[in-house]
């Protein structure tokens, strides 16, 4: 199995699970990231999603071997397997759920790419990461949009050029990483503390607002002022919003399992 599934509660945990090889990916892994993360984004118990990988590494990025047998496969299906690539990332960047990723040794290449994609990164102090493909002769191009979305294009530029290595306090200030764990426990802890706090939210607000923050990075002043005037009058009105509303006014906790 190139990967593992567990729902547990309100949680999948996606692990990536090739540690003889660093968690590298090839095609199938890429194929079966994307079903699973497709199929738990809209199971309607599960509210977050757990990324992680088997071993000392997290992902070290695209299978080399993998990489260098394309050159036996035609111009179109290269470029569809790279769009396969491109549906993993998206998958995970647009998922209405609640994305963690935990880091730890290597994250490279698509490693990276995936850890751009989540909403949180918690990170081993050993972690390292790399955008190394100009080293083998490659280039980023599929992973540096979402990379960029994270950090933005003029750091995402640099680190592909340079192809170099930055560890976790790097990763950190370029906002890579959100926060740093000194022991796996650690990188657990961290992700049960945010899981908590995650599941005293409407699970619909935060739909919602993802969903906003993604539309807002191509919009103009007009249309975000229609956009954002429109969703928070919708979400007021909406059984969660009453429900959110009315709880805070008589000082008790809201339930949202009862008004989805």
């Amino acid at each position: 199995m190139n990967i593992r599934v567990h729902y547990e509660k309100l949680t999948a945990q996606i692990t990536l699970s090739t540690p003889h090889k660093g968690n590298a990916f090839d095609h199938q892994m890429i194929l079966d990231l994307t079903h699973a993360i497709s199929q738990a984004s809209q199971h309607p118990d599960i509210r977050v999603i757990v990324l992680s990988g088997e071993g000392k590494h997290f992902c070290s990025g695209g299978d080399l071997q993998w990489m260098k047998e394309s050159v036996k496969l035609s111009a179109q299906e290269n470029a569809s397997q790279s769009q396969d690539l491109f549906d993993l990332f998206e998958s995970l960047s647009q998922s209405p759920k609640v994305t963690i990723a935990l880091a730890k040794g290597s994250s490279y290449g698509g490693g990276v790419g995936l850890l751009a994609c989540c909403d949180f990164v918690y990170a081993k102090e050993d972690s390292r990461f790399c955008l190394s493909e100009a080293k083998v002769g490659l280039m980023p191009a599929t992973i540096a949009p979402f990379v960029a979305q994270k950090i933005g294009w003029h750091k995402t530029k640099q680190l592909g050029i340079r192809a170099n290595v930055i560890d976790v306090q790097q990763a950190r200030q370029y906002g890579l990483v959100d926060g740093i764990a000194q022991e796996e426990s650690d990188l657990i802890d961290l992700t049960n503390q945010c899981i908590e706090e995650v599941k005293k939210c409407s699970p619909e607000s935060i739909k919602k607002y993802k969903e906003l923050v993604r539309e807002a990075m191509h919009m103009d002043a007009s249309q975000l002022r229609l956009r954002t005037s429109e969703m928070i009058a919708q979400i007021r009105i909406s059984p969660m919003g009453q429900e959110g509303l009315q709880a805070f006014i008589e000082k008790r906790k809201p339930s949202w399992d009862s008004h989805e």
